[in-house]
């Protein structure tokens, strides 16, 4: 048995409660933003909307399909859909791989545009971009395919008392080795992915400071500096909130 309270946890829900209607206003607007419009038109954005597409869904299946069980609210209508917590799992590594894959590909965008400007464009074609975002969904619709075939932990909610504290029962893991190696892996992956993006990110903050140093120098003797355009430091920003957003 496990007790949470639950306070923090309201405090969150306010906050997505008033963060989630503007994230959803700029994925709308990104939908209806003409494939024309140079900045967010761009490849860059293609991948945030579909990278946010995942985290909206993985935000409401943390909330209607996990927190409110945990909280008690409308118990008695979770206590007859129990059994299909499993498939929301599974929804949920999926979304997860998602937001992991897309925020990957944010950095590498960031990174091929700010390293490598002259093959940029090349490397992110519309067409190259559509693939990209369809490898990111196919991936994380296989990633679901061998637990729909485990049996994962049997877990189940109590009412939330007057107190406040929420009561976990019947977490068991015994005899599902399987499932649990399952679920590590997927942990485990989705890990690497998440270091990957960080490395990046960190070397691109590296080569910055490298050229903005070169910069320096070049001011200081005299000679003409070659500048990377301010908007890409801005979406180099946005991405790194994006992955913020999904660490969170």
């Amino acid at each position: 048995m496990v007790y949470f309270d639950l306070t923090f946890e309201y405090i969150l829900f306010g906050c997505f409660c008033i963060s989630m209607p503007l994230y959803l206003l700029v994925l709308v607007t990104l939908v209806r933003t003409p494939k024309s419009d140079v900045i967010l038109g761009s490849s860059f954005f293609l991948i945030v909307l579909s990278t946010g597409i995942a985290d909206v869904i993985a935000a409401f299946l943390t909330y209607f399909c996990v927190k409110f069980r945990l909280w008690g609210l409308a118990f008695d209508f979770y206590a007859t859909i129990h059994p299909v917590l499993k498939y929301e799992l599974l929804l949920g590594f999926a979304t997860n791989f998602a937001q992991s894959i897309g925020t990957l590909l944010i950095a590498l965008n960031r990174f091929t545009a700010i390293a490598m400007p002259l093959r940029h464009s090349t490397i992110w074609l519309p067409e190259r971009v559509r693939l990209y975002i369809i490898a990111q969904w196919t991936i994380a619709v296989v990633v679901m395919i061998p637990g729909a075939f485990m049996e994962f932990c049997d877990m189940t909610f109590n009412k939330v008392p007057d107190d406040g504290v929420a009561v976990v029962n019947g977490v068991n893991y015994t005899g599902l080795e399987t499932a649990v190696f399952y679920q590590s892996s997927v942990a485990f992956v989705w890990a690497v992915g998440a270091i990957l993006t960080l490395f990046v990110y960190l070397t691109l903050f590296g080569m910055l400071r490298v050229r903005r140093l070169q910069q320096e120098r070049q001011s200081s003797l005299g000679e003409i500096i070659s500048a990377t355009p301010l908007h890409e430091y801005r979406l180099l920003t946005y991405g790194i909130i994006m992955t913020l957003i999904q660490v969170g």
